[in-house]
């Protein structure tokens, strides 16, 4: 509606407000910078990683300023689109005409070598970790990533197996987070962990 609209179309000033004071910092020394999910509206060398195209954007709906996006990323200055999946990189596809910057699309999925971890002798649990995210951006993404659908599951293997638990990691709507965090077997983290 009109509240996505205005959301949308003040992305842009702001961001382009807040990229103008980047310039007096080291960082914009730089020789590439890398932007995660978001724009930069000055002269400088950069690339952006995309977990889908709204976010580019703030989560607004890209579409009512695509024009603005498919400038900035068609850019001499922007030397990389990085959707984190092909999924990604189609919701590129689907919002933007890329035909101006395509050869600068090109995913890269996230990962990391595998570690093996010593399982304890005396521990035969199976443990399910569902991560979300408590980044006041994007904290309200857990029934949107699934979160209702992992607890519902986990609720379905374990009336087969007992010896299983899941692990939230992530903001849960406070309903949700009543009805479950008492449930054997599930274990909600939802606070902010020290480092």
């Amino acid at each position: 509606g009109v509240w996505n609209e205005v959301k949308a179309l003040g992305y842009i000033p702001v961001k382009r407000l807040r990229d103008s004071k980047f310039k007096t910092l080291p960082e914009a020394q730089s020789d590439l910078i890398y932007c995660s999910q978001q724009l930069l509206f000055e002269e400088l060398p950069w690339i952006v990683d995309v977990e889908y195209a709204d976010n580019l954007v703030g989560g607004n709906d890209i579409k009512i300023v695509r024009k603005i996006v498919q400038k900035c990323l068609a850019s001499k200055h922007c030397k990389k689109v990085i959707p984190w999946s092909n999924w990604a990189k189609r919701t590129l596809y689907h919002s933007l005409n890329c035909s101006s910057f395509k050869d600068k699309i090109e995913t890269v999925h996230f990962g990391m070598r595998p570690k093996t971890i010593a399982k304890k002798p005396t521990d035969d649990k199976v443990r399910l970790l569902f991560v979300g995210s408590i980044n006041l951006d994007n904290a309200f993404t857990f029934e949107s990533k699934g979160g209702v659908e992992a607890i519902e599951a986990f609720l379905e293997l374990r009336k087969k197996y007992d010896r299983i638990e899941l692990v939230v990691r992530s903001w849960v709507p406070s309903e949700v987070r009543a009805k479950y965090v008492n449930v054997p077997g599930i274990k909600i983290i939802y606070s902010t962990l020290s480092t």
